[in-house]
């Protein structure tokens, strides 16, 4: 094989791991999430068990995109909640959904704390296993939501 030759391969291989390469990080662009997951390095709510709060603003739904409001309105994620969530002393599932100008009055301190923590928007979801958690905005799909309730989720 000619010098020429060798060059021409050295190139064409080139471009070819570069277009591998854009192929690769075009499809985890757009399969992956957009959603940034907030690790804390404690419980967001401290008391033992599995508990989960989301605060939106009510006035803002005309205005989330359609997988958004799908997954704040979706029965999935709740029914799982009901099943999972540890019960208050009423016997009521610990999960909430509050509107970001809500009044807690006639809520537990436990839940006034948690409504009360910073967030950078809504809707924003909390979830807590009394050891660790996350802050977040909430997942922008029904899968993604799930997984970030299964991942704080005890074991039984």
């Amino acid at each position: 094989m000619s010098s020429v030759e060798e060059r021409r391969n050295i190139v064409n291989n080139k471009k070819l791991s570069w277009s591998i390469l854009l192929l690769i990080t075009l499809y985890y662009t757009l399969t992956a999430s957009t959603t940034p997951v907030i690790l804390t390095a404690e419980a967001p709510i401290p008391e033992p068990g599995f508990r989960v709060m989301v605060v939106e603003n009510i006035d803002d739904r005309p205005h989330l995109s359609e997988p958004l409001l799908r997954v704040l309105t979706s029965t999935i994620w709740k029914e799982y909640c009901n099943a999972h969530c540890i019960p208050g002393e009423d016997g009521t599932p610990e999960w909430r959904i509050f509107g970001a100008k809500g009044n807690l009055e006639h809520e537990s301190q436990l839940w006034q704390d948690a409504f009360n923590r910073p967030r950078s928007s809504t809707p924003w979801l909390v979830v807590s296993n009394g050891e660790t958690g996350t802050e977040q905005p909430l997942p922008n799909t029904g899968d993604l939501m799930m997984s970030v309730l299964e991942r704080y989720t005890p074991e039984e």
